[in-house]
Formats: C-alpha cells, structure tokens, sequence
C-alpha cells in the first residue's frame, strides 16, 4: 500500500476536468449533492463552477452526487437504499478516483482509476 499524496495544483486540475465532463454532459442535473463530509470542498468547487447549488437536503429535484473517492458501491447502495432514488435517473455519480476493481457499478463520471493499493491523500 502506498499514498499518493496530491497538492493543490494537482487538485484544481482534477476539479477543472471534472467540471468541464459535467457541464457538457450533465447540464439536466441542476443540483449538487454531497456524499459525505470530504466531499464539500469537491461540491463546493463545482458548485462555484457549473453555478448551480449543493443541496441541504433532498428534494424532488435531480441532481449530482458527488464522491472523491468512489471506492465500492457500498456508500452508494445504503444511500440508494435510504432514499429510493434511481441511479441515471433521479441522479449522477460524479467522483475524481474510482478504484479499479468495481463489481460492475461504477460512477457516471469520474476522472482517473486509483491502483487497488493506492492510498489518495488530498490537500484537504
């Protein structure tokens, strides 16, 4: 297991690709929705960036779920779970990193696939 340890330039790169991949292809996703608490600082920079809110709480409106790391579709699943909401439908999963080894749920969009024993350390 190593760390990749990313500074704040490596970051607003990530941030930057992320952004301009939802603005084309998520324009019907006016919303942004955090998976956990390390996700703000992501929400918030493409909330700045697309203009369009981060959520409070769910409403009928879709929206983006936004995860640094989408790892397993654990998180995922309970929060489909807890909410009922449809994947693709009600909503998109957005991450930086996806891990490489996925049991065939992945996000809608993400921007590089980590090692499977890479540990992403962000500046945050």
């Amino acid at each position: 297991m190593y760390n990749l340890y990313l500074d704040n330039r490596d970051t607003h790169t990530l941030f930057s690709k992320l952004s301009s991949k939802l603005l084309k292809v998520y324009r019907k996703y006016p919303a942004i929705f955090p998976a956990d608490e390390s996700s703000i600082t992501l929400c918030n920079y493409l909330s700045y960036s697309l203009k369009i809110p981060i959520l409070k709480e769910l409403n009928n409106q879709k929206f983006i779920w936004v995860i640094n790391v989408f790892s397993n579709e654990k998180k995922l699943n309970e929060f489909i779970e807890k909410t009922n909401l449809v994947q693709g439908k009600d909503f998109v999963v957005a991450s930086l990193h996806r891990s490489k080894n996925l049991n065939g749920v992945y996000p809608n969009i993400y921007i590089n696939t980590k090692k499977s024993d890479q540990w992403i350390v962000y500046p945050w």
